[in-house]
Protein backbone atom coordinates (compact mmCIF):
# COMPACT_ATOMS: atom_id res chain seq x y z
CA UNK A 1 0.00 0.00 0.00
CA UNK A 2 2.87 2.77 0.86
CA UNK A 3 4.30 1.69 -2.85
CA UNK A 4 0.94 3.36 -4.32
CA UNK A 5 0.72 5.91 -1.96
CA UNK A 6 4.57 7.22 -2.92
CA UNK A 7 4.02 7.42 -6.43
CA UNK A 8 0.28 8.95 -6.09
CA UNK A 9 0.25 12.35 -8.52
CA UNK A 10 -0.76 15.62 -6.38
CA UNK A 11 -4.04 16.82 -7.58
CA UNK A 12 -3.91 18.81 -10.73
CA UNK A 13 -6.53 21.69 -10.51
CA UNK A 14 -8.27 22.20 -13.52
CA UNK A 15 -8.45 25.71 -13.89
CA UNK A 16 -6.18 27.23 -16.43
CA UNK A 17 -4.60 29.60 -13.85
CA UNK A 18 -4.25 27.52 -10.53
CA UNK A 19 -0.51 25.87 -10.08
CA UNK A 20 0.24 22.50 -10.96
CA UNK A 21 1.92 19.85 -8.27
CA UNK A 22 3.30 17.89 -11.13
CA UNK A 23 3.96 14.12 -9.47
CA UNK A 24 5.08 10.64 -11.23
CA UNK A 25 2.74 7.49 -11.11
CA UNK A 26 4.69 4.86 -12.77
CA UNK A 27 2.28 1.82 -14.66
CA UNK A 28 3.86 -0.40 -11.66
CA UNK A 29 2.20 -3.43 -13.84
CA UNK A 30 2.54 -3.32 -17.10
CA UNK A 31 5.67 -0.99 -17.09
CA UNK A 32 5.91 1.58 -19.72
CA UNK A 33 7.37 1.46 -23.37
CA UNK A 34 8.65 3.84 -25.99
CA UNK A 35 9.54 3.37 -29.78
CA UNK A 36 11.67 5.97 -31.20
CA UNK A 37 13.27 7.22 -34.59
CA UNK A 38 16.69 8.97 -35.08
CA UNK A 39 18.16 10.73 -37.61
CA UNK A 40 22.25 12.20 -37.22
CA UNK A 41 24.00 14.01 -39.94
CA UNK A 42 27.54 14.29 -39.43
CA UNK A 43 30.72 15.59 -40.43
CA UNK A 44 34.43 14.93 -39.54
CA UNK A 45 37.19 16.75 -40.17
CA UNK A 46 40.30 14.31 -40.87
CA UNK A 47 43.72 14.94 -39.87
CA UNK A 48 46.49 14.62 -42.76
CA UNK A 49 45.00 16.93 -45.80
CA UNK A 50 41.74 13.78 -45.61
CA UNK A 51 39.99 16.88 -45.57
CA UNK A 52 36.14 16.47 -44.65
CA UNK A 53 33.76 13.72 -45.02
CA UNK A 54 29.90 13.18 -44.07
CA UNK A 55 27.62 10.12 -43.13
CA UNK A 56 24.25 10.36 -41.64
CA UNK A 57 22.98 7.71 -39.40
CA UNK A 58 19.17 6.53 -39.00
CA UNK A 59 18.23 4.66 -35.71
CA UNK A 60 15.02 3.17 -34.72
CA UNK A 61 14.56 1.24 -31.46
CA UNK A 62 12.62 0.55 -28.20
CA UNK A 63 12.96 1.87 -24.70
CA UNK A 64 10.89 -0.32 -21.91
CA UNK A 65 10.81 -0.08 -17.65
CA UNK A 66 9.32 -1.94 -15.49
CA UNK A 67 9.21 -2.02 -11.63
CA UNK A 68 11.27 -4.58 -9.74
CA UNK A 69 10.67 -3.54 -6.33
CA UNK A 70 10.70 -0.20 -3.92
CA UNK A 71 12.63 1.65 -1.53
CA UNK A 72 12.28 5.08 0.24
CA UNK A 73 13.98 6.16 -2.59
CA UNK A 74 11.73 5.34 -4.87
CA UNK A 75 10.72 2.63 -7.42
CA UNK A 76 13.15 0.37 -9.09
CA UNK A 77 13.74 0.13 -12.39
CA UNK A 78 14.45 -2.52 -15.33
CA UNK A 79 15.37 -0.71 -18.30
CA UNK A 80 16.16 -2.53 -21.37
CA UNK A 81 16.60 -0.22 -24.59
CA UNK A 82 16.79 -2.18 -28.37
CA UNK A 83 18.28 -0.42 -30.50
CA UNK A 84 17.71 -1.97 -34.32
CA UNK A 85 20.52 -2.22 -36.70
CA UNK A 86 21.76 1.37 -37.80
CA UNK A 87 21.56 2.25 -40.97
CA UNK A 88 24.60 4.50 -42.32
CA UNK A 89 24.94 6.66 -45.51
CA UNK A 90 27.56 8.61 -47.17
CA UNK A 91 31.68 8.37 -47.93
CA UNK A 92 31.86 7.18 -44.42
CA UNK A 93 29.47 4.50 -44.64
CA UNK A 94 32.39 1.75 -45.58
CA UNK A 95 33.88 2.74 -41.96
CA UNK A 96 31.11 2.27 -39.73
CA UNK A 97 30.80 -0.98 -37.97
CA UNK A 98 27.94 -3.38 -39.38
CA UNK A 99 25.71 -5.58 -37.64
CA UNK A 100 22.45 -7.45 -38.64
CA UNK A 101 21.59 -7.84 -35.12
CA UNK A 102 19.75 -5.69 -32.85
CA UNK A 103 21.60 -4.20 -29.76
CA UNK A 104 20.09 -5.14 -26.87
CA UNK A 105 21.22 -3.33 -23.06
CA UNK A 106 19.54 -3.62 -19.89
CA UNK A 107 20.16 -1.24 -16.70
CA UNK A 108 18.90 -0.90 -13.35
CA UNK A 109 17.89 2.51 -11.85
CA UNK A 110 15.24 4.45 -9.88
CA UNK A 111 12.43 6.71 -10.25
CA UNK A 112 11.01 9.15 -8.05
CA UNK A 113 7.88 10.96 -7.56
CA UNK A 114 9.90 13.97 -8.96
CA UNK A 115 10.44 12.09 -12.47
CA UNK A 116 13.76 11.49 -11.54
CA UNK A 117 15.11 8.86 -13.38
CA UNK A 118 19.14 7.82 -11.87
CA UNK A 119 20.77 4.67 -13.36
CA UNK A 120 23.16 2.25 -11.67
CA UNK A 121 27.13 2.86 -13.05
CA UNK A 122 26.71 1.47 -17.11
CA UNK A 123 30.73 0.00 -17.61
CA UNK A 124 32.35 0.95 -20.57
CA UNK A 125 36.01 0.35 -21.45
CA UNK A 126 37.85 3.02 -22.10
CA UNK A 127 41.60 3.19 -22.86
CA UNK A 128 43.21 1.81 -19.98
CA UNK A 129 40.00 2.27 -17.48
CA UNK A 130 36.61 0.97 -17.18
CA UNK A 131 34.57 4.03 -16.19
CA UNK A 132 30.83 4.96 -15.75
CA UNK A 133 28.76 5.96 -19.07
CA UNK A 134 25.64 7.55 -17.02
CA UNK A 135 26.36 11.01 -18.16
CA UNK A 136 26.21 9.94 -22.34
CA UNK A 137 22.67 9.18 -21.83
CA UNK A 138 21.71 11.65 -19.40
CA UNK A 139 20.90 14.48 -21.61
CA UNK A 140 18.39 12.29 -23.76
CA UNK A 141 16.81 10.68 -20.27
CA UNK A 142 16.44 14.59 -19.43
CA UNK A 143 13.93 14.76 -22.17
CA UNK A 144 11.82 11.53 -21.77
CA UNK A 145 12.11 11.31 -17.66
CA UNK A 146 11.90 15.34 -17.60
CA UNK A 147 12.45 15.95 -13.76
CA UNK A 148 9.93 18.05 -12.02
CA UNK A 149 10.50 20.84 -9.22
CA UNK A 150 9.11 20.23 -6.21
CA UNK A 151 6.90 23.72 -5.72
CA UNK A 152 3.88 24.11 -7.27
CA UNK A 153 4.32 25.87 -11.27
CA UNK A 154 2.01 27.41 -13.50
CA UNK A 155 1.89 27.94 -17.22
CA UNK A 156 4.67 30.13 -17.94
CA UNK A 157 6.63 28.74 -14.79
CA UNK A 158 10.51 28.25 -15.75
CA UNK A 159 13.02 25.66 -13.42
CA UNK A 160 16.45 24.42 -13.89
CA UNK A 161 17.93 21.40 -13.27
CA UNK A 162 21.79 19.99 -13.40
CA UNK A 163 21.82 16.32 -14.96
CA UNK A 164 23.85 13.50 -13.17
CA UNK A 165 27.48 13.56 -13.04
CA UNK A 166 29.37 10.46 -14.33
CA UNK A 167 32.72 9.10 -13.10
CA UNK A 168 34.50 9.64 -15.94
CA UNK A 169 38.13 11.46 -14.73
CA UNK A 170 36.74 14.60 -17.11
CA UNK A 171 35.38 18.20 -16.24
CA UNK A 172 31.40 17.98 -17.32
CA UNK A 173 28.48 20.06 -16.68
CA UNK A 174 25.25 19.27 -17.86
CA UNK A 175 21.76 21.50 -17.39
CA UNK A 176 18.21 21.43 -18.36
CA UNK A 177 16.06 24.26 -18.95
CA UNK A 178 12.35 23.35 -18.51
CA UNK A 179 9.34 25.94 -19.07
CA UNK A 180 5.38 24.57 -18.91
CA UNK A 181 3.94 26.10 -22.11
CA UNK A 182 0.83 25.40 -21.99
CA UNK A 183 -2.23 22.98 -21.95
CA UNK A 184 -2.78 20.66 -25.69
CA UNK A 185 -4.44 17.94 -26.84
CA UNK A 186 -2.45 15.45 -28.22
CA UNK A 187 -4.11 13.16 -30.76
CA UNK A 188 -7.33 13.48 -28.30
CA UNK A 189 -5.48 12.88 -25.15
CA UNK A 190 -5.37 15.87 -22.52
CA UNK A 191 -1.78 17.04 -21.89
CA UNK A 192 0.76 19.77 -21.00
CA UNK A 193 3.46 21.30 -23.00
CA UNK A 194 6.68 21.29 -21.53
CA UNK A 195 9.51 23.18 -23.81
CA UNK A 196 12.84 22.18 -22.83
CA UNK A 197 16.66 22.39 -23.67
CA UNK A 198 19.92 20.78 -22.78
CA UNK A 199 23.31 22.41 -22.51
CA UNK A 200 25.70 19.73 -21.91
CA UNK A 201 29.63 20.16 -22.03
CA UNK A 202 32.45 17.14 -21.16
CA UNK A 203 36.17 17.56 -21.39
CA UNK A 204 38.59 14.81 -20.58
CA UNK A 205 42.17 13.28 -20.87
CA UNK A 206 42.64 9.63 -20.61
CA UNK A 207 46.17 8.17 -19.95
CA UNK A 208 46.72 4.94 -22.67
CA UNK A 209 48.83 1.79 -22.29
CA UNK A 210 52.21 1.56 -23.67
CA UNK A 211 52.44 0.19 -26.93
CA UNK A 212 48.70 1.57 -27.72
CA UNK A 213 49.86 2.11 -31.72
CA UNK A 214 48.32 5.88 -31.47
CA UNK A 215 50.02 8.17 -34.52
CA UNK A 216 53.27 9.67 -33.15
CA UNK A 217 53.66 7.25 -29.99
CA UNK A 218 50.70 9.06 -28.32
CA UNK A 219 50.89 8.69 -24.58
CA UNK A 220 47.10 10.05 -24.01
CA UNK A 221 43.95 10.61 -25.33
CA UNK A 222 42.04 14.13 -24.91
CA UNK A 223 38.10 14.51 -25.86
CA UNK A 224 35.90 17.50 -25.56
CA UNK A 225 32.25 17.24 -26.26
CA UNK A 226 29.54 19.89 -26.52
CA UNK A 227 25.87 19.50 -27.24
CA UNK A 228 23.01 21.50 -27.37
CA UNK A 229 19.03 19.82 -27.70
CA UNK A 230 16.18 21.81 -27.80
CA UNK A 231 12.39 19.86 -27.78
CA UNK A 232 9.25 19.48 -26.82
CA UNK A 233 7.91 17.18 -24.30
CA UNK A 234 3.63 16.26 -23.99
CA UNK A 235 3.14 15.33 -20.64
CA UNK A 236 -0.10 12.86 -19.17
CA UNK A 237 -1.23 15.61 -16.56
CA UNK A 238 -2.88 12.43 -14.16
CA UNK A 239 0.22 10.41 -14.69
CA UNK A 240 3.37 12.71 -15.01
CA UNK A 241 4.40 9.94 -18.08
CA UNK A 242 5.86 10.89 -21.31
CA UNK A 243 3.00 11.09 -24.05
CA UNK A 244 5.91 12.35 -26.81
CA UNK A 245 8.74 14.29 -26.91
CA UNK A 246 10.49 16.03 -29.69
CA UNK A 247 14.69 17.18 -29.73
CA UNK A 248 16.82 18.69 -32.23
CA UNK A 249 19.84 19.98 -31.87
CA UNK A 250 23.82 19.83 -32.49
CA UNK A 251 27.11 18.48 -31.04
CA UNK A 252 30.63 18.95 -31.27
CA UNK A 253 33.43 17.07 -30.21
CA UNK A 254 37.21 16.41 -30.79
CA UNK A 255 39.54 13.65 -29.99
CA UNK A 256 43.43 14.31 -29.81
CA UNK A 257 46.01 12.49 -29.50
CA UNK A 258 49.09 13.52 -28.23
CA UNK A 259 50.46 16.70 -30.22
CA UNK A 260 50.39 14.88 -33.45
CA UNK A 261 46.82 14.56 -34.28
CA UNK A 262 43.18 15.26 -33.90
CA UNK A 263 40.01 14.41 -35.15
CA UNK A 264 37.13 17.38 -35.18
CA UNK A 265 33.10 16.40 -35.71
CA UNK A 266 30.06 17.94 -35.98
CA UNK A 267 26.57 16.88 -35.79
CA UNK A 268 23.16 17.46 -36.11
CA UNK A 269 20.24 15.10 -34.55
CA UNK A 270 16.40 14.91 -34.75
CA UNK A 271 14.73 12.07 -32.12
CA UNK A 272 11.26 11.29 -31.43
CA UNK A 273 10.07 9.59 -28.69
CA UNK A 274 6.46 8.41 -28.53
CA UNK A 275 4.51 6.47 -25.45
CA UNK A 276 3.51 2.82 -26.47
CA UNK A 277 1.22 0.91 -23.62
Amino acid sequence: MWIATLFVLGTLPVPADQPFLLRRKFAMAEGERYTYTSETKNSVELPGGAGEQSYSVSLTGTQSYRCVGADIQGMKIEATAQMEPMKVTGPMAAMMPKSDKPTVVKTLGTLDVLNRLRFANAPVTMPGQTVDASALVAATNGFVFPEFPAELVGIGSSWKVKLPTSTLPSKSASFMHYTLSARESLNGVPALLLLANCEANMSMTQKVPENSGLPGGAEEVGLSTTINLSGKIWIDPVTGRTLRAEIGGTSKTKVSMGRTMSIDSTGEQKTVYISKL
